[in-house]
């Protein structure tokens, strides 16, 4: 998760290390091998290190944006070939993250 001017921004990705936990910091970020992630901004701001609760999420235009964080209330499946490079984007439909843990505590 990463956290910039009271928002936050979570990616989940299926391939472990260094690039896998920069995906948060900014959606130009690549894995560096095949796999996929899923890269959601919350849409309400945040500058909690563990921002626990429901988050609702808009049916997203498939435009990623240029931005670092993509649109907020946006989540986007992306899929990774064998050399990093992104080979699908899908764009999320209406629906709710629940994020539970403890808010103002840093699980890991």
């Amino acid at each position: 998760m990463a956290t910039a001017n009271g928002t936050s921004q979570i990616a989940i990705s299926d391939v472990t290390g260094s690039k896998a936990c920069a995906l948060s910091t900014d959606q130009h970020n690549g894995l560096g091998a095949a796999g996929g992630e899923i890269l959601i901004h919350l849409p309400d701001p945040s500058d909690d290190t563990c921002p626990a609760g429901n988050y609702t999420l808009l049916k997203c235009p498939n435009k990623i944006g240029t931005a670092a964080f993509v649109p907020a209330g946006c989540g986007f499946y992306r899929k990774f070939d064998a050399t990093g490079a992104a080979i699908g984007t899908t764009a999320s439909l209406t629906g709710v993250v629940k994020i539970s843990g403890t808010a103002g505590v840093v699980h890991r």
